[in-house]
C-alpha cells in the first residue's frame, strides 16, 4: 500500500516483475487503478498479465532477463525504436 502511494508523486511509474506473486499482483492492481499509465513490463513469462486487473493498459514482455534484453528494453522505453513484435502466445486479454 505505501508502494502504491508512492506511485502517485511520480511522472511515469514502470513496474517489472520476474515472476508474479501476490504481493506483486496487489502492487499492481492499486497503481493500475489509479494510473491509467502505469508500465508493467513481464522479465520472464507473458502469462502474468492474466493475474492482473484489466486496468492494466501498458503491458511489455521482454521473456528473459538478461543484459541484452534489459538494454532493448531501456533503448524502448527511451523511445529509440518502436517496438512491432507479435506475442506467439495467446493470453486471455
Amino acid at each position: 500500500t505505501e508502494l502504491a502511494l508512492l506511485a502517485a508523486d511520480y511522472e511515469q511509474v514502470v513496474v517489472a516483475i520476474s515472476d508474479a506473486k501476490s504481493i506483486h499482483i496487489s502492487l499492481v492492481n492499486q497503481i493500475s487503478s489509479a494510473r491509467e499509465d502505469l508500465i508493467v513490463i513481464a522479465l520472464n513469462l507473458p502469462y502474468d498479465i492474466n493475474q492482473y486487473s484489466p486496468t492494466v493498459n501498458n503491458y511489455i514482455c521482454i521473456y528473459e532477463y538478461s543484459p541484452i534484453m534489459v538494454n532493448a528494453l531501456k533503448r524502448l522505453l527511451n523511445n529509440e525504436y518502436l517496438a512491432s513484435g507479435k506475442s506467439s502466445i495467446v493470453l486471455n486479454r
